[in-house]
């Protein structure tokens, strides 16, 4: 008896108390009929024994209902507290007697989010509460759930509700009873509409991105093309006004008075300078288009090429240029070449003119970066114009001043940007100027030495 429930123990008091009154009945009956035969005693003690049975049996039922009672006062709390956990859950929490599949739970978020109360969803099935399509597909995934004995998971199940069609992700997982039968199937549910609907805006703009994307890769080749072809036009005009300048020079140079000659010369000096600009255009334009051959770059080595082509063609006892430790990285040799050729150029430039003119070139890891400077204490630029300087044609200090085209900063930049690196600088008159760049430090296993052919074009 001890492991019968509450009620049939009250079932079992009732009838047996039933049985005891019957029996003390009976015997008060023949203990009335046999009172005559002389059998009083007889009559009184099985009453006695019977009314005794009955108080036993009654003491009995009560003490094990008062406990059943206490036990439920003290898991009352615990009762409340796993309830509040259960309904305080961002998550669709519910549960469904493993036989019939009817709700037997019902949390506080499965009412918000579906629209029904506990007292509708409670006893209800999915076909009384859905439509049968989707009712049919719960229950079917209920019983898989509960066949296979392990948890179903349904990453995405559309559900209607009385806010509209949501979609949620589910795990359903069965739970067993102390003989190891299923008795409840317990499912956990999440929202997961606006996911759905932010991932399906995301697409969208990714497809937006890449039509957008060829839409620019079409007019950046057509643009890099009209340059192509304007800056190469270009050069067989300029050649005819260079040579016809000089053979009128050459010419009528006795004939010719001073103005006339500064005239022309200047005339010569214009399309030198706009050969130049084409030139340097026509590089601009073809490192957009090049393809990047990367190998492991040797940064000392390269360096110290440009230095010394650079240090034979400004022989001034005045200039320093030191070169400290430059650590190697991943990337086209010609077009590093290219960065550096017109950082260390610009430096030289800058100080030309300064008693005390000095370079300094070194590098350092930062993060997953690999940061390159170049210092010198030149005349340095005015940081209001720092946002043009990364631009074509564009320059902090005029051509009377310093020669130059004004492309290579920009040749720079697009170097740089192509290797996945940036460029920056800082600088203040008659100060000096310092410019950094920054390219991945991290080398892939596929990186090879540059070729002996790709260091020796240098």
């Amino acid at each position: 008896m001890r492991n019968w429930s509450i009620e049939r123990k009250v079932v079992a008091a009732v009838i047996g108390s039933a049985v005891l009154a019957l029996g003390a009945a009976v015997v008060f009956f023949v203990w009335i009929r046999e009172t005559s035969n002389g059998w009083p005693l007889l009559g009184i003690c099985a009453l006695a024994v019977v009314a005794f049975l009955l108080v036993m049996l009654l003491r009995y039922v009560y003490v094990d209902v008062r406990k059943h009672h206490n036990l439920e006062l003290r898991l009352h709390p615990v009762n409340h507290f796993l309830e509040t956990l259960l309904d305080n859950t961002p998550s669709m929490i519910f549960a469904k007697d493993a036989k019939d599949l009817r709700y037997l739970h019902f949390n506080r978020v499965c009412q918000e989010t579906l629209g029904y109360s506990r007292e509708q969803m409670i006893g209800q099935s999915d076909m009384e509460l859905f439509p049968a399509e989707q009712a049919e597909w719960f229950a079917r995934k209920d019983r898989e759930a509960l066949d296979r004995d392990s948890v179903v998971d349904v990453p995405e199940e559309e559900i209607e509700t009385r806010h509209g069609k949501r979609i949620l992700h589910t795990r359903k997982i069965p739970i067993k009873d102390a003989n190891g039968e299923p008795m409840v199937l317990l499912g956990i549910s999440v929202d997961i509409t606006e996911h759905k609907r932010t991932e399906q805006r995301i697409l969208t703009l990714l497809d937006d991105l890449k039509r957008y994307n060829t839409m620019l890769e079409a007019s950046n080749q057509e643009l890099e093309s009209f340059c192509y072809s304007v800056s190469h036009d270009l050069r067989a005009p300029l050649r005819a006004i260079n040579g016809h300048a000089r053979l009128l020079e050459l010419e009528c140079g006795p004939a010719l008075d001073e103005a006339t000659r500064h005239r022309i010369d200047r005339i010569c000096q214009a399309s030198e300078h706009m050969a130049r600009l084409i030139d340097d255009l026509l590089e601009f334009s073809r490192l957009g288009r090049q393809s990047l051959t990367k190998y492991e770059v040797d940064m000392r080595t390269l360096v110290q090429r440009i230095v010394d082509d650079l240090m034979v063609q400004d022989q001034s006892a005045s200039l320093s240029i030191e070169v400290g430790r430059l650590l190697p990285v991943e990337g086209d040799w010609h077009m590093l070449s290219r960065v550096w050729l017109n950082l260390i150029d610009n430096a030289i430039k800058y100080t030309a003119g300064r008693p005390d003119r000095r370079i300094v070139i070194d590098s350092k890891r930062q993060h997953d970066e690999i940061v390159y400077r170049i210092q010198d204490n030149g005349v340095g630029f005015d940081m209001r114009y720092y946002d043009k300087i990364f631009r074509v044609f564009q320059r902090a200090h005029g051509s009377h001043e310093f020669p130059g085209t004004g492309v290579g900063l920009a040749i720079v930049e697009r170097v740089l940007t192509r290797h996945g690196g940036r460029v920056w600088g800082h600088s203040e008159p008659g100060k000096g100027a310092t410019f950094y760049f920054a390219l991945p430090s991290i080398l892939t296993n596929t990186s090879t030495p540059a070729p002996q052919s790709a260091a020796a074009a240098i």
